[in-house]
């Protein structure tokens, strides 16, 4: 990342504000005040993300097990325009292109964060249960500097920049059995990369693929050490 860390979404100090019954039943007329609609609770003590909620008194120490739905794609509003004007010449991207990029980075996704659950001891189910939590994910404002979904940046067209793009990561934990939410966060990264804040890179498809893979594994990795030390927390109140 240039302008931030890889994605930190559960790394709040402590982790047991976010994951653990330290939010209060009791609630003070400020925290009310930020309270959404379906009863969660801004976390506003130092957390990385951007936005985090939770309900009030949650203890998710008793979840072992993920059921995890496809997450939504979506571009950044009128992002496809504007690159098909700076590239009127060659690799206008059509709607057809876009949509194949989604369905790549839906599969993509759940390919990655999956196998990042799995290695870090988190069993992936297909049916709820009273220890199994749903995560809905949803990758929103996705921009990519060199989409290439048909593989044709080559060397007389190669492009080079220091980043893959920007994407935001949005998640919402339910309960897989009652459906009740538990907790929303989003969190923005911009200038996703190897190369970034370093070195310009040849983009293509096979550079962008790398680079969102790594995302997801971090996003992945993130989730299992978040869980682990609210696990920690909880059996040592």
């Amino acid at each position: 990342m240039k302008t931030k860390k890889l994605f930190s979404l559960f790394a709040l100090a402590p982790v047991a504000l976010l994951f653990t019954a330290c939010v209060s039943n009791e609630l003070s007329p400020e925290k009310e005040a930020q309270m959404s609609h379906d009863g969660l609770v801004r976390v506003t003590d130092k957390t990385r993300a951007d936005v985090v909620y939770v309900r009030p008194g949650v203890d998710l120490s008793g979840y072992t097990k993920v059921m995890l739905e496809e997450p939504e794609v979506a571009f950044r509003r009128n992002w496809q325009q504007n690159y098909n004007f700076d590239n009127r010449g060659m690799n206008r991207l059509t709607d057809k292109d876009v949509e194949k990029m989604r369905r790549q980075g839906q599969e993509l996704f759940m390919k990655e964060f999956a196998k990042g659950l799995e290695k870090g001891g988190w069993q992936v189910v297909d049916e709820p249960g009273e220890d199994v939590l749903l995560l809905k994910p949803s990758l929103t404002d996705l921009y990519i500097i060199a989409p290439d979904p048909n593989n044709n940046l080559g060397v007389w067209n190669q492009v080079y920049a220091e980043s893959f793009g920007d994407m935001t990561l949005y998640l919402e934990l339910y309960d897989s059995v009652t459906h009740q939410i538990l907790v929303r966060a989003e969190d923005e990264q911009r200038d996703i990369g190897q190369g970034a804040g370093s070195w310009r890179m040849p983009r293509n498809r096979t550079t962008n693929i790398a680079d969102a893979s790594l995302v997801f594994r971090d996003w992945a990795n993130t989730f299992v050490r978040g869980f682990e030390e609210a696990r920690q927390v909880a059996a040592a109140q």
